[in-house]
């Protein structure tokens, strides 16, 4: 009686470490043709009647897997030997798992093998041991995908750093030797333009290195795309005077937005710098239209008149260090890397990119991010959303974006040359200019005489010609102290 007591509590705590290991046995009787599991193979595959005929198996086996193994167990049948594969198993609760099948013949003469009676073998469940291994085998992958990628990439930077060097190298032992000033002066040019190229490539990487760390940190705040827009035009502006390029904004909303300004700036001057860069003749178009009702999708576009695409250039433009074309002055268009940061800055914001253009006919890009809508303030909803208006006409666009955020600060809404003259037909209202003295020549002269406050960013000697130039008066603000300045000198006009 003792030793059937041990024997059940033996045989009690084998069940148990089967059902931890999520295995268990079975015996296939070849004579019979049946099979027999034990307990927690039983309650996995949800055959409870045992044995079970041999050809019952493939119901618990997956469709598609049904027929190779059938063929499976034939030969396994037939050749009498060690036997193990792997099949896909429905549970009885109806799951999937993988189930490795191992086995060993037993015979009536073990020393010639002949008399075959039956298989031993052990089921078990080898799911998550095959899904951590795929994981591994994914995750190795990916890392040598990483290595080759980081290897072509320092290959490329490499003969991208080398090439202008190498120039400059050769410009600079050829100096040396230079005795005609205008030749000099050439040289010279030459290896700016290359020490250019080479800080504009590090910049890049830089900017890439920072998106693929952070790329998902967005500074999300509200503020107006078309002050952005406008923002953008304005600084390329003397840029393409100089190449007798007009920039032209199309903004038909003063509609305020949730996004991150700074990005999306970033973005639209890449495609107005390219676009100013490879256009010899005509025009450069910025345009930025609110979504509608049932969207939160606004649309930005830049639109040139220059040489255009051909359809493969435009499916390669947005790979890094890709072939770059040569602007319209014939020099270098620089390593390729501006519009594949442009594009995961959009990726970043949940945006797309569309991109439009045909050889001889010029290029459009079209950006639509997903902006999140803003609720009018109180004070807004009420009418009262600036006191006046105020342009920032400076070059230099640190200055630009800290005095455009002090005039907002005081209440003045941002605007243009062409907003202010709307302003002069409406209402009375304070009209504003922040200029430099080199560009007083841009202000039309029906503005001169109107705004009631012209700040002119400037030394003290050119502020005697600025007056009499805009015959009103002007306040003049250092730009080594811009920001004090200018807030003392709002804080009076208001007060």
């Amino acid at each position: 009686m003792e030793a059937i007591v041990e024997l059940k509590q033996r045989m009690l705590f084998l069940e148990r470490a089967h059902a931890a290991a999520r295995m268990g046995h079975f015996v296939l009787d070849p004579k019979r043709m049946t099979v027999e599991f034990s307990s927690w193979a039983r309650e996995n595959i949800g055959f409870n009647d045992m044995p079970i005929p041999i050809d019952r198996l493939s119901e618990i086996v997956a469709e598609k897997e049904r027929e190779a193994f059938a063929q499976t167990v034939r030969n396994v049948l037939a050749e009498q030997v060690e036997f193990e594969f792997e099949i896909n198993v429905i549970t009885a609760k109806g799951m999937v798992r993988t189930q490795r099948v191992t086995g060993i013949p037993a015979f009536e003469n073990q020393r010639d093998q002949s008399g075959l009676i039956a298989y031993f073998g052990i089921l078990q469940e080898i799911t998550r041991e095959n899904e951590a291994r795929q994981s591994l085998l994914e995750a190795r992958d990916s890392a040598r995908s990483e290595l080759r990628a980081r290897t072509n990439i320092l290959a490329t930077v490499s003969h991208e750093i080398r090439t202008p060097l190498g120039g400059i190298l050769g410009i600079i032992d050829q100096l040396k030797r230079e005795r005609d000033a205008s030749e000099r002066e050439r040289a010279l040019a030459l290896i700016e333009d290359s020490c250019d190229v080479l800080l504009d490539t590090l910049d890049a990487i830089l900017q890439q290195s920072r998106i693929d760390q952070d790329g998902e940190n967005l500074a999300i705040k509200r503020f107006r795309p078309s002050v952005v827009v406008n923002r953008v035009a304005e600084l390329f502006r003397p840029l393409a005077r100089r190449k007798g390029l007009r920039i032209e904004v199309a903004n038909s909303t003063d509609r305020e937005a949730m996004g991150d300004p700074t990005r999306i700036q970033q973005i639209l001057a890449n495609y107005v710098s390219n676009a100013v860069k490879f256009t010899q003749s005509g025009t450069v178009s910025i345009l930025v239209q609110e979504p509608g009702e049932t969207s939160q999708e606004w649309t930005f576009a830049v639109s040139d008149t220059g040489a255009g695409m051909d359809e493969k250039r435009v499916k390669s433009i947005f790979e890094p260090f890709g072939e770059s074309s040569a602007d319209s002055l014939g020099r270098s268009g620089g390593a390729g890397l501006g519009l594949s940061i442009t594009r995961d800055l959009v990726d970043a914001m949940q945006g797309r990119i569309e991109v439009e253009s045909a050889v001889g006919k010029g290029s459009t890009f079209k950006i639509f991010l997903p902006l999140e809508a803003v609720e009018k303030r109180d004070d807004e909803q009420k009418g009262n959303t600036s006191i006046g208006q105020a342009v920032v006409m400076i070059d230099r666009a640190s200055d630009v974006v800290q005095a455009e955020a002090i005039f907002s600060q005081f209440g003045y809404k941002i605007s243009t040359l062409d907003g202010l003259k709307e302003a002069l037909v409406g209402p009375k209202v304070p009209l504003a200019i922040f200029v430099d003295a080199a560009r007083l020549n841009e202000i039309p002269n029906d503005l001169k005489q109107e705004c009631g406050l012209v700040i002119g960013l400037a030394n003290a000697e050119e502020a005697h010609s600025l007056s009499e130039a805009l015959g009103a008066d002007v306040s003049m603000v250092a730009s080594n102290n811009l920001a004090r300045s200018l807030k003392d000198l709002l804080g009076s006009e208001t007060s």
